[in-house]
């Protein structure tokens, strides 16, 4: 068949028209693409301006002022600070722990602000329940005696910490990189030492009032017997013999006298809180 220039024409013709149409859908693919950014652009913009004068948002602010208000009281030292300083920073985050305040106040228990870091390292460590529970109780005076109410706390604190999208726990949570059974033993060093002191002194009041009618005696004698038993019931003993044998004046001598072994003494919960100055809220 013969060669036709009209027809190779035609053909090259028909090529650079389909590559031109290919072309014009390319660049209608990209501004499609690129104005379905820039809307998803807008949208984001005027939901981030949306929240920020929702009812929901502008009631999180009000919690944020309250909580602010709550920690100036408490006269936190640096470490509580910095833990509440971005929390503060989020309207929501101190929504939360203001409702976990609230909340806990209806049912009978008073959370101070200077509370909250320890009982989030507490609920969340990695020791057993009826420790974590002791813990808990001293620090909050809750009714512990079933774990109903332990696990109500610790459901809302772990609520707080598993909000999606927050991370502000992860970075400031006090504890972290301390490893808590440690701790735990610096903490009952200091109980051990107390018990040094007082437990001669218990027993010589026992042994002086023996027969007579003296209240005192049966409960102290009975809390003597416990701590030789061991367990959980000698921790209890040795709680209400701190509270009966150790006075604050005693105590901030004892202090004195071991003040590496004493250190951080107030955050210790083994500790009755009789034996420190009251805290405001």
């Amino acid at each position: 068949m013969a060669f036709s220039f009209v027809g190779a024409q035609e053909s090259l013709k028909g090529i650079r028209e389909r590559e031109r149409e290919d072309e014009l859908r390319q660049e209608d693919l990209a501004l499609a693409r690129e104005n379905s950014l820039f809307q998803l652009a807008l949208a984001k913009q005027k939901g981030m301006s949306d929240s920020k004068t929702s009812d929901k948002y502008m009631s999180a602010v009000g919690d944020t002022i309250k909580l602010q208000n709550k920690i100036k009281k408490a006269e936190l030292d640096t470490e509580g600070l910095d833990f509440f300083k971005p929390i503060l920073e989020d309207p929501f985050a101190s929504a939360d722990i203001m409702k976990f305040i609230d909340t806990q106040k209806k049912d009978g228990v008073d959370i101070r602000v200077s509370d909250i870091p320890s009982m989030m390292t507490i609920v969340e460590a990695n020791a057993p329940v009826q420790e974590k529970m002791d813990f808990i109780k001293v620090i909050t005076g809750a009714d512990l005696t079933n774990k109903d109410q332990y696990y109500k706390i610790a459901r809302q604190i772990n609520a707080i910490n598993t909000t999606v999208g927050r991370t502000i726990f992860t970075d400031t949570k006090p504890g972290v990189g301390v490893d808590f059974e440690q701790k735990e033993k610096r903490q009952k060093a200091m109980v051990n030492i107390i018990q040094a002191r007082i437990e001669p002194m218990a027993q010589g009041f026992v042994n002086s009032n023996v027969g007579t009618d003296n209240p005192r005696v049966g409960p102290i004698q009975a809390a003597l017997l416990q701590l030789k038993k061991g367990g959980d019931d000698a921790k209890r003993a040795m709680y209400t013999l701190m509270t009966e044998f150790m006075g604050k004046e005693e105590f901030q001598k004892l202090m004195k006298d071991f003040p590496v072994e004493f250190k951080d003494a107030e955050k210790n919960p083994y500790l009755p809180p009789s034996l420190f100055p009251p805290k405001e809220l």
